[in-house]
């Protein structure tokens, strides 16, 4: 009996050792998560995904060795079968965690995220009533909107498909006038001066709707934004948006240096991250900026379920 007693003593031991090694594994993981939710959509994010691949090779020599005497001594040790067996799959759950913990993360970052869930019946209606507003605003704007379906055929208003995308073009006497029939089609816009991109997503999944808007806003003679043209882009965000955005907001994010973040593809851009699904990026404000350069922006954001009810 005390022979058998000491022999348990090694399931014990080695079982201790895996619950040790798998609980700071397993805190590596939920950081992870954690930091990954907070910090959705920034390089950070990617980065830390990809440090989570290497911890998870460099700590494979050490897991799968105490992995290996878990296991045989759950199958060949006497005593202490069931405390060897559940340390032995503690250490290797949270060692998986740890490339996984970006899926994980994703999962929950939607899972949790506080926001209107839509049917896809009724996200096709705000969206259709989010075209009316846009319209509304571009008739008071001088502005002409042009609408696209899924396959880049022309639609009246925002069309689920591939792709719902709207296309707002400033109009002036400049622009070349009538067409045809008489009616300004802001043909001559097509140079792009100061055209928004608006484009409405839908994801079935999670029955959320958002939108994103990207422009450029050129540069004044002082290197600051044209706060006009910043104005203009900021009043369709607003249209759509369930969280209301000021250009001087906009203005602070490609300015301030807090708000830099190397993008994952290799290029510069400034974040700022407000609430799940909703942030601006913007190029930064470089020092040598000159006249008649631009600074990209893009609004993302979740768009107002309540547009319904509003029009």
């Amino acid at each position: 009996m005390e022979r058998k007693a000491r022999k348990g003593a090694g399931n014990v031991i080695i079982s201790i050792v895996n619950f040790f090694i798998g609980g700071i594994l397993f805190a590596i993981g939920v950081e992870a998560v954690r930091e990954f939710c907070a910090l959705h959509d920034s390089a950070s994010a990617a980065w830390g995904g990809v440090s989570m691949g290497v911890i998870f090779m460099m700590a494979a020599l050490i897991v799968l060795f105490f992995a290996f005497l878990g296991i045989y001594l759950t199958v060949r040790g006497e005593g202490h079968r069931l405390f060897s067996a559940l340390a032995t799959v503690f250490l290797l759950a949270a060692w998986i965690l740890l490339p996984l913990s970006g899926m994980v993360a994703e999962y929950y970052y939607n899972a949790a995220a506080p926001y209107v869930r839509v049917s896809a019946e009724r996200a096709a209606t705000i969206a259709a009533r989010g075209g009316e507003a846009v319209c509304a605003l571009a008739a008071k704007s001088g502005d002409a909107v042009f609408f696209y379906d899924g396959d880049g055929g022309a639609a009246e208003t925002f069309s689920f498909g591939r792709d719902a995308r709207a296309e707002i073009l400033p109009l002036s006497p400049s622009d070349g006038g009538d067409n045809e029939n008489g009616e300004n089609d802001g043909s001559a816009a097509g140079k792009e001066a100061g055209k928004i991109v608006l484009s409405l997503s839908y994801d079935a999944r999670w029955h959320r709707l958002t939108f994103a808007l990207e422009c450029s806003v050129p540069l004044q003679a002082d290197k600051a934004l044209d706060g006009a043209a910043l104005e203009r882009a900021v009043g369709y965000v607003n249209v759509l948006s369930a969280r209301p955005f000021t250009a001087q907001t906009a203005a602070e994010t490609a300015a301030e240096k807090k708000y830099a973040d190397y993008a994952w593809d290799g290029y510069d851009k400034q974040l700022r991250a407000f609430d799940p699904f909703v942030r601006i990026e913007s190029g930064p404000l470089w020092e040598d900026a000159a006249e008649g350069e631009s600074c990209f922006f893009g609004f993302y954001a979740l768009v107002n379920t309540g547009l319904t009810e509003d029009l």
